[in-house]
Order: C-alpha cells, then sequence, then structure tokens
C-alpha cells in the first residue's frame, strides 16, 4: 500500500463480508500493551473485540486480516512490511514517544486521532533528537566500544535504567502460559 496515493483502510474482508476496524494507533498500542500482561484466549478475545466494530463469525479469518492489517499485508510483497522492531515498549516508552511526536510533529497524541499506518510512518521518521531515539540509541550501546570508564559506567546505569528487560517472578511467568 502506498501511504501516499492510496486511502487509508478502514475495513477488512472476512470470508466475503466487510467489516468496520479501528485503524486509529490508540487501539494497536491497547493491543499491544495489553498483550505485555495477557495472553492466549484473553489476549485474542479482547483485540478482536478492540479491532472489530463487529467480530467476525469466522474468528480465524478475523485474526487472519487482523494480523495484516498491522503487519502491512500489502507492504511484504515490496518487502516492506510495517513492523516495529522489539527494541523498544508502547508502555514503557510512552512519555518518550509522545513527547517526540509533540516536539517534531507537533502531535499530541493524547488527543490526536492517527490512522495506525500514519503513526507508524511518523514513527519511523523521527528525527535523532529526541527523547525516544536518545532512549533507543542508549539501548543498543555496545558499552565494550567505550574505553573511558566514567563515561561507560554513566553509560551503563543509563542501560539499565531505560532496559526493557525485567526480572518477572515465576508466578508472572506462569500467568503467561494461560
Amino acid at each position: 500500500m502506498n501511504i501516499l496515493t492510496e486511502k487509508l483502510p478502514t475495513s477488512v474482508c472476512v470470508s466475503g463480508k466487510i467489516y468496520k476496524i479501528n485503524p486509529d494507533f490508540k487501539t494497536a498500542i491497547k493491543i499491544i500493551t495489553y498483550g505485555e500482561e495477557n495472553s492466549g484466549i484473553r489476549l485474542m478475545i479482547y483485540a478482536l473485540k478492540t479491532f472489530y466494530e463487529d467480530v467476525p463469525e469466522d474468528i480465524a479469518g478475523a485474526i487472519i486480516k487482523m494480523k495484516e492489517f498491522y503487519n502491512g499485508k500489502d507492504d511484504k510483497k515490496q518487502g516492506r512490511g510495517i513492523k516495529i522492531a522489539p527494541v523498544f515498549s508502547f508502555s514503557k516508552d510512552a512519555d518518550a514517544i509522545f513527547s517526540s511526536f509533540y516536539g517534531q510533529y507537533g502531535i499530541n497524541l493524547a488527543e490526536d486521532n492517527l490512522h495506525w499506518y500514519v503513526f507508524v510512518a511518523l514513527l519511523r521518521g523521527l528525527c535523532g533528537d529526541n527523547m525516544f531515539s536518545r532512549v533507543l540509541e542508549i539501548r543498543s550501546l555496545d558499552l565494550s566500544d567505550i574505553k573511558d570508564d566514567g563515561q561507560r559506567k554513566r553509560l551503563e546505569k543509563l542501560k539499565q535504567k531505560y532496559s526493557l528487560s525485567e526480572a518477572i517472578t515465576l508466578e508472572e511467568g506462569l500467568r503467561g502460559l494461560f
């Protein structure tokens, strides 16, 4: 899909029937963040009810179409699928994403509605001089390249502060199985 020339989708076809969807980026983020705490059937029911205005009877088809929407089905053919690298968290990085959009684009993500495809394009287009870009840079630093002990220790603390890998309890791990 060409975001510049084609109308952005607001519905999908499941089993030959058109279903209206909620294409706003907030819908996607709600599903993703819900998935951080839930999984399996609970997550799938939530995702379907949140994504579709009326959930299709063909659940398997509905799931496929939802995944295609979020992955940018048409773009995959060109090798440019809308995928976001797992180097950030919408819940942990919410403030950095918000401030970066506001600073660079003047968009108030708390009040403005954006189509998911627009949001992803803008997220990818963020320049390096904002909080979100700095957090990503800190996470990707290879500390073995830093020769100065003081600088390495300072960056090590920042990497820990912005780390996405947090220890979880056994109970939290088991909850993800159900």
